[in-house]
C-alpha cells in the first residue's frame, strides 16, 4: 500500500494484492482524504472495500477492473467520483452512492454486467456519457428529482431495465440514452424534454407518458 501526502492532504495512491486480506477485503485508512487515479485497478481479489468518511475524492479509473468486488458503499463525504472508476467490475451486483456526489461521470459504472441494486444520490443533477451503459442485470432504477440531464447512451444496453421514469427537473436526455434496452416496457417522461438523437430507441416499449410537471409521480 502506497501512502502520498502532499500539502497536508493524504492520498492513498495505490493498492497491491498483498494489501487485501485472504477474504478479499480491504479497508481504507481513516484519515485518507483521495483515493488516487487507479489505486485498485485491475485487482484480481478484491470483493468489498471499506471506505471511511474522511475520504473526499475518488480519482479517475480508481477501482476499474476490479472483476471480483461485489458491493460498493460510497460514504457521504465523498464530493467526487472520478469517471471510469468502476468500469469493468464484472461482479459488482450492488452500488450505493452517498449524497455528496451531484454528478455521475463518464463511464463511471459502465460494464458492470451484474449490477442489480443501485441507489443513487438524492441531490443529483447529472449522469455522464456511458455511466450505466452494459448494466445487462439492472431491472429498475429511481432517478432522484433533482436530476437536470442524462448524457449519451447513459443507460445503454441495459437489457433487463423494464420500466423508468424520468423525474420533473430532468430537461434533457441524450443521444441514444436509453438505446438497445429491450425489456423497457413503460417509460415515463416530463413534457418539454430535450431530446437527443435518438434518445430513446430500440426498445421493445408498451407505453410512453409524457406528464405535465408535479403530476403522475408513478408510472
Amino acid at each position: 500500500m502506497k501512502i502520498l501526502e502532499k500539502n497536508g492532504t493524504k492520498i492513498l495512491a495505490s493498492v497491491s494484492a498483498k494489501d487485501i486480506s485472504k477474504d478479499g477485503s480491504f479497508i481504507v485508512p481513516d484519515g485518507i482524504d483521495i483515493i488516487g487515479k487507479n489505486a485498485f485497478a485491475g485487482s484480481k481479489n478484491l470483493k468489498y472495500v471499506s471506505i471511511p468518511d474522511s475520504v473526499r475524492i475518488i480519482e479517475t479509473g480508481a477501482f476499474m477492473n476490479c472483476k471480483s468486488l461485489v458491493e460498493i458503499t460510497i460514504p457521504n463525504s465523498v464530493t467526487s467520483l472520478g469517471s471510469f472508476c468502476f468500469d469493468t467490475c464484472a461482479s459488482l451486483t450492488s452500488a450505493k452512492i452517498g449524497n455528496g456526489i451531484k454528478k455521475i461521470e463518464e463511464s463511471t459504472f459502465c460494464n458492470c454486467a451484474k449490477l442489480s441494486r443501485l441507489e443513487l444520490p438524492s441531490q443529483l443533477t447529472s449522469i455522464g456519457n456511458s455511466a450505466f451503459c452494459y448494466c445487462s442485470d439492472l431491472t429498475k432504477v429511481t432517478l432522484p428529482e433533482t436530476l437536470k440531464d442524462m448524457g449519451y447512451a447513459s443507460f445503454a444496453w441495459c437489457l433487463r431495465l423494464k420500466e423508468l421514469r424520468v423525474p420533473d427537473s430532468t430537461e434533457v436526455l441524450g443521444p441514444f440514452a436509453i438505446y438497445k434496452c429491450p425489456s423497457l416496457a413503460r417509460i415515463s417522461l416530463p413534457k418539454g424534454i430535450q431530446l437527443g438523437k435518438q434518445a430513446i430507441h430500440e426498445c421493445d416499449i408498451v407505453s410512453v407518458v409524457y406528464r405535465e410537471p408535479n403530476k403522475d409521480k408513478n408510472l
